[in-house]
């Protein structure tokens, strides 16, 4: 007599819910890993850069366990941070000589972000050879992405824009994004690229609120972050081959909102071929200082709109005396030189534009930008619906762009747009409506502006 149907049923149902371990190389592992590392820094060892670096993907299982140490051998409690589902941080319990990352949950897809604790600095790391990742479960499995990639990490395919300074020695990438304040301001930076992705995720850190998404120079995707793990999951795309541009805003009035590196299940990633930025350099309204977040500035859309990488460099108060003082500092930490290619938008006057002699600091401030190489300077400023005085200022500023008689040199109109209704009750800040209304002026007339 044969085995029965029904009991061959039993047996395969009971041989699929067999638990199994599986373990994953330490190759197999790096391709999560997002964000500042080193192979060098620590012999046979990659080191992972705190907070800035992450791991993020998918484990499907009951259990997982990470083998990393502090330097050499120790495996201190509290370095390994781990968020599982989109929960907040909690300490990886070191146990048998191994991190775990979760235990006793069920036998389902987890989404995962395991980030070092600040305090640890570079010392933290994994073996470079040999299995790492410990999954036990049902059919146990992990996930990651296809591609991942930073800012200014030098891939020659993906165009970026952005402040850059130097990283660490030994870590890849050697530049990353500077510090933002009262050198540098706000430094929002983007990444533009050509993929066919159904995801991307954004390692943004904790003090970013929103990423901006732009697909085929569309008006942008606006996420919507928790800052719970510090990443953005950006879900459902189509995977049709796409030019993508990605940036990110931190809450106004704060420098610290920008991560560093981005994640994708690409496929495909293709040279997106033109690469050139527009940096916008000046005060409050370039830093985005009423907007909801400083990724809402106007450059940064327009830029996506038109083909460039667009980033900003703008601190709240800044006199044009004081751009002056700075600007040559801003173009020397471009994460590269300035081609004819690329463009500023001159953003200043606000403050200080009755200053005796404003004339010839302005004239500085253009002279400084085009000897970079850049090969446009768009220069305009703002009415104020409260003070009609502004528009004598705007005026002379036009008048100062004629004199200087240098095509390179262009104005843009802005008193056309009614910014009395969409502005903040103090007459000179945008609100995101404003930089809306903004954005719409520029993408009109920059093109002529830029032929």
């Amino acid at each position: 007599m044969g085995v029965p149907v029904s009991a061959l049923t039993a047996i395969f149902q009971a041989a699929s819910r067999v638990i199994t371990t599986v373990n994953y190389s330490s190759s197999q592992f790096m391709k999560g890993v997002s964000g500042p590392y080193s192979t060098t820094f620590a012999a046979g060892k990659v080191s992972m850069t705190a907070t800035t670096c992450a791991w993020v993907g998918w484990i499907t299982g009951t259990t997982a366990t990470w083998l990393a140490y502090q330097y050499v051998s120790s495996q201190p409690a509290g370095m390994v941070k781990v968020s599982v589902d989109g929960g907040s941080f909690a300490d990886a319990v070191v146990s048998g000589g191994r991190y775990t990352l979760f235990s006793g949950l069920s036998n389902t897809q987890h989404f995962v972000v395991i980030r070092i604790n600040g305090a640890y600095g570079t010392l933290a790391n994994f073996p470079a050879t040999g299995n790492v990742l410990t999954v036990t479960g049902v059919s146990p499995s992990m996930v990651t992405a296809s591609t991942n990639f930073s800012y200014f990490d030098e891939n020659p395919l993906v165009d970026f824009a952005g402040l850059s300074a130097a990283n660490v020695s030994g870590f890849f990438p050697t530049k990353i994004r500077s510090t933002s304040g009262t050198t540098y301001g706000s430094n929002v930076a983007t990444i533009r690229f050509r993929g066919n992705p159904t995801w991307i995720i954004a390692n943004v850190g904790t003090t970013c609120n929103r990423v901006y998404l732009s697909k085929n120079q569309a008006p942008p995707t606006k996420v919507v972050v928790s800052n719970v793990n510090g990443v953005a999951y950006i879900s459902g795309l189509d995977g049709s081959l796409a030019d993508y541009s990605i940036w990110l805003g931190g809450t106004a009035g704060s420098y610290a909102q920008q991560g560093s590196a981005y994640c994708t299940d690409a496929t495909i990633i293709e040279d997106v071929t033109t690469k050139r930025m527009m940096l916008e350099l000046g005060d409050s309204i370039t830093f985005g200082a009423s907007a909801t977040s400083v990724g809402e500035v106007a450059i940064l859309q327009t830029a996506a709109a038109l083909g460039y990488s667009g980033c900003t460099s703008g601190i709240s108060g800044n006199t044009m005396a004081q751009l002056d003082a700075r600007v040559s500092s801003v173009l020397a930490a471009l994460h590269r030189s300035p081609t004819t290619s690329d463009v500023v938008s001159l953003q200043i006057g606000t403050n200080g534009v009755f200053d005796s002699g404003w004339e010839s600091v302005y004239s500085s401030i253009v002279n400084k930008v085009l000897t970079a190489g850049f090969g446009k300077v768009i220069c305009w400023m703002l009415p104020r619906p409260t003070d009609t005085l502004y528009d004598a200022a705007i005026e002379n500023i036009k008048n100062l762009v004629t004199t200087l008689g240098d095509s390179r040199v262009k104005f843009l109109e802005t008193r056309s747009v009614d910014y009395k209704a969409i502005q903040r009750p103090d007459g000179v800040h945008p609100n995101d409506a404003g930089y809306a209304a903004l954005t719409l002026l520029q993408q009109r007339d920059f093109p002529a502006l830029l032929a």
